[in-house]
C-alpha cells in the first residue's frame, strides 16, 4: 500500500548520499520484469547514487499490442501524476529526475497535460525523453511549455536509425519526437541530442546499454553538467537551430 511504499522510499533515501530519486517510465512491449531489470541495469551502469523508482504501466508486452499499449499509456498518465505530485514529495528527496523511454513518454506527457496550474507539484530536476514515441507537434505545442515551468532541465535523445519509431510514424501518420535525421525536433527550452551514433538493439530502439549514453546520463544527473561540459559536439543546423551529437 502507499504507506508501506512511502516508508521504504524514506528508508532507502536515508541510505544514499545524494537523496535523489530517479523515476523510470518504461516503454511499449515491456513486461514488468523486463522494465525492472532495465532500470536496475541503468542505475548500476550509470553509477546513480540515489533511489530508483519504477513506474510500471500495464503494457501488453508484445509487438502486436501497440495500439492497446498506446491507449493504456495515456490512461496511466493520471497515476504517474499522482506519484510525482502526491507521493514522492512526502519522502522529501533533494531532487527528482524522470526518464521516460519510448511509449513511456506518452505516459509522462499525459501526466503533465493533466496538471492543474495550481498544482503544488515540486520542481523536478532533470526530465529525459529517450526515443520518445509521441507526436512531436503536440509535444512542442502543449506539453513542453508545461514541463519547462516544472523542471530544471529537459533533454531529448533522438535517433534517425530507430526502426520502431519509423514504424510508429507510418502507423500514426505524424512525426515522432524521438526520430532524428533532417527533421530532428529542436525546441526552445529543451536540449536535443542526436543519438544516432549510439548503438541499441536490433531496432535501434533500446539505447541504455551504450556506454556513451550512460556516461552522458551520469554527467547530467549526478554532476549536473551542461551539454557543452559533456562529451558532445554542438551542431548548428541550416535554419539556425542548435542541437548536440555524440562525438
Amino acid at each position: 500500500d502507499s504507506l508501506r511504499f512511502l516508508q521504504r522510499l524514506r528508508d532507502d533515501l536515508a541510505s544514499t548520499r545524494s537523496r535523489d530519486v530517479l523515476v523510470f517510465v518504461h516503454g511499449y512491449n515491456s513486461s514488468f520484469e523486463d522494465a525492472a531489470v532495465r532500470l536496475a541495469q541503468l542505475v548500476a551502469d550509470m553509477g546513480f547514487d540515489g533511489t530508483a523508482v519504477l513506474f510500471a504501466w500495464p503494457s501488453q508486452g508484445t509487438l502486436s499490442g501497440y495500439v492497446r499499449d498506446q491507449q493504456t499509456a495515456r490512461n496511466a498518465g493520471w497515476h504517474l501524476l499522482h506519484l510525482l505530485r502526491d507521493q514522492l514529495p512526502q519522502a522529501q528527496p533533494d531532487r527528482i529526475h524522470v526518464v521516460a523511454h519510448s511509449m513511456g513518454s506518452e505516459v509522462l506527457s499525459r501526466a503533465f497535460a493533466l496538471m492543474d496550474p495550481r498544482d503544488s507539484l515540486p520542481r523536478l530536476s532533470q526530465v529525459v525523453f529517450a526515443a520518445p514515441d509521441v507526436d512531436a507537434r503536440i509535444f512542442g505545442r502543449e506539453v513542453l511549455p508545461i514541463i519547462r515551468q516544472r523542471a530544471a532541465g529537459v533533454t531529448l535523445y533522438a535517433s534517425s536509425e530507430d526502426e520502431a519509431l519509423r514504424a510508429s510514424r507510418v502507423l500514426n501518420g505524424v512525426w515522432r519526437l524521438g526520430l532524428g535525421g533532417d527533421s530532428l525536433t529542436v525546441l526552445d527550452g529543451m536540449t536535443t541530442i542526436d543519438a544516432t551514433r549510439v548503438r541499441g538493439d536490433i531496432l535501434g530502439h533500446t539505447l541504455f546499454g551504450n556506454a556513451a549514453l550512460l556516461s552522458d546520463l551520469h554527467a547530467l544527473f549526478t554532476e549536473g553538467r551542461a551539454p557543452n561540459e559533456r562529451r558532445l559536439l554542438q551542431v548548428r543546423r541550416g535554419d539556425g537551430a542548435v542541437f548536440w551529437r555524440f562525438r
